[in-house]
């Protein structure tokens, strides 16, 4: 009876935790991993766990982008120009990381079990950040509509994307950051990164759990239910923080902090 309480209560805290990592370019998986390893969740279905609930903050981003992904839909349905190139890029933007994951999946998530990768993926995107954020970013001459992306810029975030499949180097950071370097404000890079995570992550965590249904069992599946709910309501206090504070502030302090978390976890891997 306790051991079952206390993987609840294990799901629920690492639930919180994704939702509030999962829009801050700190990596998510990085901080599910190591945290489920020091409070013990640490197992194969811990892998099929940490995915799924990432579409917990994800439904968040359908509630707090509700009027967008209306509008978005109407505009289809009317062939609405700015709504069809809009959806073009979003559709350009995920079909990298589909191709990519489909292709090398089993691969990619071998990548799980090394530690000192998701280490050093830290530390190396800390010092990438800073870089952006010393040379690249200027309020001077940059697209503050998310409306008018290239399709070139969409598909540049796109295969950006393609590197938040190491654990370790952050969806949001690498979206956030390729939007940047191309000539988006801060505020359209994050929605932008925001919106084209919805069908990415969603789609990603189905897939998941089709893999490996035989993984599934009963406590699995209400430890997942809890982790859900968990990041979801995590993820709906935090979002609106993020992006009014990603919009108006520089990304250095994310910099700094994945450099020392991703020295602190080093130093306890190496011990």
């Amino acid at each position: 009876m306790f051991s079952n309480f206390y993987y609840f209560v294990q799901t629920c805290f690492l639930g919180i935790i994704e939702g509030i990592t999962e829009f801050i370019p700190v990596s998510s998986t990085a901080h599910l991993i190591f945290l489920g390893k020091i409070i013990g969740f640490d197992s194969e279905e811990s892998r099929v766990f940490e995915v799924f609930i990432q579409a917990g903050a994800m439904f968040s981003l359908l509630v707090f982008f509700r009027e967008k992904i209306k509008d978005l839909v109407l505009g289809l349905i009317r062939l609405d120009s700015k709504q069809l190139l809009f959806f073009r890029n979003l559709l350009v933007s995920i079909i990298p990381t589909v191709l990519i994951g489909f292709c090398f999946i089993s691969r990619i998530k071998d990548i799980f079990n090394y530690e000192i990768i998701i280490s050093i993926s830290l530390i190396i995107g800390g010092f990438i950040i800073l870089i952006v954020e010393n040379n690249y970013y200027s309020n001077n001459h940059r697209e503050s509509s998310i409306y008018k992306i290239s399709l070139k810029q969409a598909l540049f975030i796109g295969l950006l994307q393609c590197l938040a499949m190491i654990p370790g180097v952050s969806r949001s950071g690498a979206t956030i950051v390729a939007g940047i370097v191309i000539g988006l404000d801060r505020r359209n890079a994050t929605e932008f990164s925001f919106m084209m995570a919805i069908p990415t992550i969603i789609g990603a965590a189905m897939y998941d759990i089709y893999s490996n249904m035989g993984l599934l069992s009963s406590k699995l599946c209400i430890g997942m239910s809890i982790g859900f709910i968990a990041s979801f309501i995590s993820a709906m206090c935090v979002v609106h923080i993020v992006i009014e504070f990603v919009a108006n502030h520089s990304y250095k302090i994310f910099g700094w902090y994945r450099i020392i978390i991703g020295l602190l976890m080093l130093l306890m891997i190496m011990q």
